[in-house]
């Protein structure tokens, strides 16, 4: 992570830095970084790009508040995805959000019952999110109307909702 600060020096802001381990995406993107090749962002994508968002917001210490934390939440997750080989570990939570089967072609092999059991305890941080978002794609639900694309989490809460009576449909 050092080389972080040291080549941000030397190139400028132009040359764009990646992490590429989410375990340590909070400090590269603290000493320059501008973001993270994410394994994790497969099983809470939701929740990786808010931290991702919170973490760049350099000036903004209620931002980076929000990254530190979202940050705990992941970081049992990040662990867990990389005990054994990826993509292993990553294709058996996505197979425990019904994404995807676990299975994967030799020489790769599937994870441990020892790691299963890791990568499951370490999912409910992110997995009410992740398994609302998912539903909500795999059985295509749509809003009906704006207060309901909110609750599905299609617009913000901060959203503001206008009525055009001109191209209302009912009275």
């Amino acid at each position: 992570l050092n080389r972080v600060d040291e080549q941000k020096r030397r190139i400028g802001n132009d040359f764009i830095q990646l992490s590429g381990e989410d375990g340590t995406a909070l400090e590269f993107n603290l000493k320059g970084g501008r973001g993270c090749i994410s394994v994790t962002a497969n099983i809470a994508p939701k929740l990786c790009s808010e931290f991702q968002e919170a973490s760049l917001s350099k000036n903004n210490s209620n931002l980076l508040a929000k990254a530190k934390e979202i940050n705990d939440k992941l970081t049992p997750l990040h662990k867990s995805l990389f005990i054994e080989s990826n993509p292993s570990p990553v294709k058996y939570a996505a197979n425990l959000l019904k994404l995807c089967l676990d299975e994967v072609r030799l020489p790769l092999v599937g994870v441990t019952s020892e790691t299963k059991e890791k990568i499951k305890s370490a999912m409910p941080g992110a997995l009410p999110i992740v398994q609302k978002a998912f539903e909500t794609i795999g059985f295509a639900k749509v809003a009906t109307s704006a207060e309901e694309a909110k609750h599905l989490g299609y617009l913000l809460k901060t959203d503001t909702i206008i009525l055009n009576n001109d191209h209302r449909i009912w009275a």
